[in-house]
């Protein structure tokens, strides 16, 4: 069972050349007004380390979140999943013998795994907001930091602005990592997890 976030990068490639102008305007200014240059040049360089920044986090940067039996050998990204790891049947898999992964790529480069945590480690999952919202708890770094002490966070979003993910936690070893997954609680995916978490609480 694999998923790929697909938003709508729009937001950020416009944020990304409108950053790309304010440097453009700025190092021209520079070259006209002597006495603040070095504001003007300062400006520049943070526009284009910001215009930067937007196009390789939110344009090029994609993930892949799998969920698979342990030592398969399948890729990742192959969409011919082996009966064990596909649809229906996954529920009846157990959690013990499943992998969860997380690949991580930009542009048309292949992908690195990120991360690989067996699915009988999950905790928690529950879907959590940025903003606050009346349904669903509002994604919190520090309540869970509070929750799960010595924890590591991270933060596989593709999305800008995200609304809604989906928080995975897992036990690795003697610690905890927390994954904020762009995840739509909706898919087969999503659902899997939210129904796995709740068994485990």
């Amino acid at each position: 069972m694999t998923y790929r976030p697909n938003p709508n990068p729009s937001v950020p490639t416009m944020l990304s050349f409108l950053c790309l102008g304010i440097a453009a305007v700025a190092y021209m200014a520079g070259n006209i007004v002597n006495r603040f240059a070095w504001v003007f040049q300062l400006v520049c360089i943070l526009g284009v380390v910001a215009s930067l920044y937007l196009l390789l986090r939110w344009r090029m940067t994609w993930f892949v979140y799998a969920v698979r039996p342990r030592d398969d050998g399948t890729p990742v990204w192959d969409d011919r999943e082996p009966a064990l790891a596909g649809g229906a049947s996954l529920r009846y898999t157990p959690a013990d013998i499943l992998d969860f992964i997380v690949i991580k790529g930009q542009g048309a480069k292949n992908g690195v795994m990120e991360c690989v945590l067996g699915m009988d480690a999950l905790v928690r999952a529950e879907v959590v907001c940025r903003r606050k919202d009346d349904a669903y708890p509002q994604y919190d770094r520090k309540a869970f930091l509070n929750d799960y002490p010595g924890a590591k966070v991270y933060e596989y979003i593709q999305t800008y602005r995200w609304e809604r993910a989906i928080t995975a936690v897992f036990r690795d070893g003697d610690a905890y990592a927390v994954l904020l997954l762009d995840l739509p609680e909706e898919s087969e995916m999503g659902r899997y997890f939210l129904g796995l978490g709740k068994i485990k609480n």
